[in-house]
């Protein structure tokens, strides 16, 4: 009977997500919370989100974001409040997905135990600067020569004045510290988690996938389904950034023949600071914009897509499986790491995230046939439920708490 009890009470643990500044719309945002309706789930109590800002107006696209308590700390001592907030309401432990400094410090003042999402490599992050410091100096050089974004990195590098580079080395010790701390990393990639155990030279990181909430069976259309329609609705979605290469989808219908451009329209959903550029190079195109749309009204969209096109200079892709679960084509740029069973399934095709290899992708999809495997299909998207992902999580955290 004690054995039951002590057990009862470990699963009953109670975990606080933070996120320091819950601004924008993203597949970090969407994930964090994913985590915070599941975990309160799987544990039977409540597990809310902290944050240092909320934009309620941006965010209302998420239907998720109805189902989680989210807590507002702002002022000097925010910090201290939050900690103070986490001891009084005996919360266990915590998993930051952003602002990882803060979070440390909440966890000293607090005294809890935590752990922590990474969600991008830092040498697939454009805007993270810790790559260049003196600290990761060797793997940095090591790896440049691979990366597709090494002109953009390397004029960064060069660019950078001394007050800068003082800055993130003292920044890059201390994100050593607090990551080797973590009682766990949690990556999206076998790429992140190498490079988190060579570059960073921290043990304790795991490569976990979620994406969905369940996959349905889906109906195989036959080998010339794309070449019998009339019209072919492609979609982008994100945030409309340099690193998201939308760009080069638009130019990619520039190389198609007359008679598949007739064919051709693309959708693009998000918003961001490339979107005034991308709207000029779309001009005279039949290329569609979307600001960030409810969760209802993607889902009509998305009802009529045919093909889903991710360039992304990313290692992981949520919207990836989001869409290849409705039986939508995905293409997809080879910088990504993907599950053998969606290549073999012919549902994701891989190509050079440039304008000339995207369109090729599609003309071989539009005048060829489409040999696809329902069964690989299924197997790749049972690893990836939203349910098997914060199981693994939460079993994580009973190993460390």
């Amino acid at each position: 009977m004690p054995q039951e009890k002590a057990k009862l009470k470990r699963k009953n643990i109670k975990v606080a997500l933070f996120y320091k500044n819950l601004e924008n719309v993203g597949g970090a945002e969407r994930l964090l919370f994913e985590e915070g309706y599941y975990l309160s789930k799987i544990s039977s109590r409540s597990c809310d989100i902290f944050t240092f800002s909320l934009n309620r107006d941006k965010l209302k696209s998420i239907e998720s974001l109805k189902r989680i308590k989210i807590k507002v700390f702002q002022g000097f001592i925010k910090h201290f409040m939050v900690a103070r907030q986490l001891k009084k309401l005996n919360y266990d432990f915590i998993i930051s997905s952003s602002g990882h400094f803060d979070a440390f410090l909440i966890a000293v003042l607090s005294g809890k135990k935590y752990a922590l999402h990474v969600h991008h490599p830092l040498m697939m992050s454009p805007t993270d600067l810790l790559k260049y410091s003196i600290l990761y100096k060797k793997y940095y050089f090591r790896k440049i020569n691979e990366s597709s974004a090494k002109d953009f990195f390397e004029k960064t590098r060069k660019s950078l004045n001394l007050n800068q580079k003082i800055v993130l080395n003292l920044k890059a010790f201390v994100n050593q510290y607090i990551l080797q701390n973590a009682k766990f990393i949690l990556v999206l990639s076998n790429y992140s988690k190498k490079e988190k155990q060579e570059m960073l030279n921290c043990s304790n990181v795991f490569s976990l996938q979620g994406a969905i909430h369940h996959y349905r069976d889906i109906e195989y259309k036959g080998e010339d389904y794309l070449q019998k329609k009339s019209k072919i609705n492609i979609l982008c979605l994100g945030r409309l950034v340099w690193d998201k290469r939308f760009d080069q989808v638009i130019k990619a219908i520039d190389f198609l023949p007359d008679y598949l451009k007739q064919k051709v329209n693309l959708h693009i959903v998000g918003d961001g600071p490339e979107k005034e550029k991308l709207l000029n190079y779309a001009s005279g195109k039949d290329v569609i914009f979307y600001n960030n749309l409810k969760d209802k009204k993607l889902n009509t969209l998305l009802n009529k897509i045919d093909i889903f096109c991710s360039p992304d200079f990313s290692d992981y892709r949520l919207t990836m499986y989001e869409t290849i679960s409705r039986g939508i084509l995905n293409i997809i740029s080879d910088d990504a790491e993907i599950d053998d069973d969606l290549i073999n399934s012919g549902f994701v095709y891989l190509t050079k995230p440039n304008a000339l290899n995207i369109s090729k992708i599609f003309v071989k999809l539009l005048t060829e046939p489409i040999v696809q495997d329902i069964k690989f299909l299924n197997n790749g998207l049972q690893k990836v439920t939203w349910e098997n992902y914060f199981k693994k999580i939460f079993n994580l955290i009973l190993e460390k708490i």
